[in-house]
């Protein structure tokens, strides 16, 4: 009879063991499929029977922290750990949930116990790596970077982290090769083509970066970034109708930067299209008073004529501006073009006048200044 009974037992556990089973598979497909109630229904179902199963816990875990509970989802990895100190599952889990965090130094003590068991996980590498990198600990992590390069060439994420890190730490020239490797691998990520662009750029390389700015064009024809960076090839290159074309379309689509604007402003005043350059300085300066609009503003007024405005804009810089002394300059070298020559003078010797307790100001603007005083000494 004590058999009969053992043997009942034996097969009852096993029926609700295979029954976990059963759970735990159906909670991990309906995971994947991210059907978090039916998989959070599975999981619960299974550790009633089963408290300590590390694959129901492993798996509920994974669903907690998928919905952003990692307090919750590492109690779960934890209790793995309690009775399976090296299980891969919980110590990536942990390092994943800690990562997203920022716990980057609690995230590396899991990290590096799951590699010493699985030393050529390429995912699990990356991610320390780009922990180091988070950590500022470069050396450490373009090391791993390139460890991971080693087990497989052409990782996209190992490629992106390295790049990444080049681009972080100013090494220009690095990080674009990198990306470029990226990009050849077959994929092309907008915000790739548009970093290699701006980092062409940064170099001053504008038709390098055209380039990568048209490439994204034709895929994103609205993407602001390349309808910016585009723009300020073309306008470094001189294409200036072109520079506008994408500037304006940008214009459409957000409200464009103080930098952008000004830019754009002097671009239609270099065109003689000045009526657009006013109406861009304008849009600047509803914003509040900016030195460059009202520089730009300042040498509109003297190509229209207007020549005691521009003197008025001149003073409201003086009024905002300690040390300014460029546009000094070259708005008295402008009033000198245009025939000037009286507002010229009032205009340096309120400048001179304003800095004159400044210094080495006062003594930098009447160098600068030594050409515009000869021309009007000779008048």
């Amino acid at each position: 009879m004590s058999n009969e009974n053992n043997n009942t037992s034996t097969a009852e556990r096993q029926e609700q063991h295979n029954k976990v089973v059963d759970l735990s598979r159906d909670g991990h497909r309906h995971l994947k499929a991210r059907r978090y109630a039916q998989a959070r229904t599975a999981f619960k179902e299974g550790l009633v029977i089963e408290p300590n199963n590390p694959y129901l816990l492993t798996g509920m875990g994974d669903l907690l922290r998928a919905e952003k509970r990692y307090a919750e989802c590492r109690e779960c990895y934890l209790k793995v750990l309690e009775h399976d100190q090296n299980n891969l599952f919980a110590l990536r889990g942990l390092g994943d949930a800690c990562r997203t965090e920022k716990r980057y130094e609690e995230a590396l003590g899991y990290w590096r116990r799951y590699l010493d068991k699985r030393p050529r996980d390429i995912f699990v590498l990356t991610r320390v790596a780009d922990a180091h990198k988070n950590l500022g600990h470069h050396e450490e992590s373009e090391a791993l970077y390139r460890k991971a390069l080693e087990i497989r060439k052409d990782d996209r994420y190992a490629l992106l982290g390295l790049a990444d890190l080049y681009h972080k730490t100013n090494r220009f020239k690095l990080a674009i090769h990198y990306y470029r490797e990226v990009l050849d691998s077959g994929i092309e990520p907008l915000n790739v083509l548009t970093m290699v662009g701006n980092l062409y750029r940064h170099l001053g390389q504008p038709k390098e970066a055209q380039g990568f700015f048209e490439r994204t064009l034709k895929r994103e024809p609205d993407n602001t970034y390349a309808l910016f960076g585009l723009g300020d090839v073309l306008r470094w290159q001189g294409f200036f109708e072109e520079a506008t074309t994408h500037w304006e379309r940008l214009l459409e689509l957000v409200e464009g930067t103080i930098p952008m604007l000004t830019r754009l402003g002097d671009i239609y005043q270099r065109l003689n299209r000045f009526e657009d350059s006013q109406r861009i300085y304008q849009k600047v300066l509803d914003q509040g008073y900016d030195l460059y609009a009202n520089a730009g503003l300042a040498r509109l007024s003297i190509l229209r004529e207007e020549p005691s405005r521009a003197c008025e804009l001149y003073r409201e810089i003086l009024a905002h501006e300690k040390t300014e002394t460029r546009f000094c300059v070259e708005l008295s070298e402008e009033l000198l073009r245009n025939n000037q020559p009286q507002l010229a003078r009032e205009l340096t010797r309120e400048a001179l006048e304003h800095h004159r307790d400044q210094g080495e100001v006062f003594n930098e603007l009447e160098h600068l200044l030594e050409p515009v005083m000869t021309t009007l000494e000779s008048q």
